[in-house]
């Protein structure tokens, strides 16, 4: 795995202890694979091995709207289902996905086992704050769970309504969202999510109503049988509904 550590530096850097990273000075970041740096007011990911790479943060843009919360709309809202309201993003990620379901007004709970990008969740939901959505009835701010998305599912007080699942997954499609910079990056830190089955079981005995698993267009379904699936023009969304 390569090596990831924090540059002792701006604002935005603080409240990292708890993702157990290392804190180095500018001379001694040049060691690391990877270097989380504040820029800008945010936190960033830097690549030492490919400069040429820009940094890799999260991007608020999905929250961002004119008037809230936005519509239901297309294949993603339809497999989540427009009538539920609490939602387990398992995979959170960047957020962009999470950050879409609550500007759609769902409740969202990311759940985040990278400690790396897990501070990048943390910084961006830290900016979130001081956007105008946040001021919006209807709309509540979405959580941040560092940890291992089985064992947080297994102790929530509340089920979710759903859980959603986007694992890492291999593509052959040179159009994939995998080819992006920063999914590039974080491919190379996470890794293949080998478990994703098992936090699908873990998923389907606490759920609701049903798991919402996203696919590349050309990839086989995590779990066969889903009851429905919804296309766009590179990714999938099946649905198992719970029985």
């Amino acid at each position: 795995m390569p090596s990831v550590a924090v540059l002792k530096s701006g604002p935005c850097s603080g409240g990292l202890d708890r993702f157990g990273l290392p804190a180095v000075g500018p001379h001694a970041a040049a060691n690391y694979d990877f270097v989380l740096v504040c820029t800008d007011d945010k936190l960033v990911l830097r690549q030492n091995m490919d400069p040429r790479l820009g940094p890799t943060f999260v991007d608020l843009r999905p929250a961002r709207a004119r008037s809230y919360p936005v519509p239901k709309g297309g294949a993603f809202a339809t497999a989540i289902g427009r009538r539920n309201k609490f939602v387990v993003d398992a995979t959170a990620g960047l957020g962009k996905d999470m950050l879409t379901l609550f500007a759609m007004g769902y409740r969202v709970l990311g759940v985040e086992r990278s400690p790396v990008v897990a501070a990048l969740l943390q910084d961006g939901l830290r900016r979130l704050q001081n956007e105008p959505c946040i001021t919006q009835p209807g709309l509540t701010p979405p959580n941040l769970y560092f940890g291992d998305a089985r064992a947080v599912l297994e102790t929530l007080q509340e089920p979710p309504d759903c859980v959603y699942l986007d694992p890492m997954f291999p593509s052959k499609s040179k159009r994939s969202a995998l080819a992006r910079r920063d999914l590039r990056a974080l491919r190379e830190i996470v890794g293949a999510d080998d478990d994703a089955p098992t936090l699908f079981g873990m998923a389907l005995q606490v759920v609701r109503n049903r798991i919402v698993v996203k696919r590349a267009d050309d990839a086989p379904p995590l779990m066969a049988g889903p009851d429905s699936v919804y296309k766009t023009h590179t990714v999938r969304y099946d649905v198992y509904l719970k029985r």
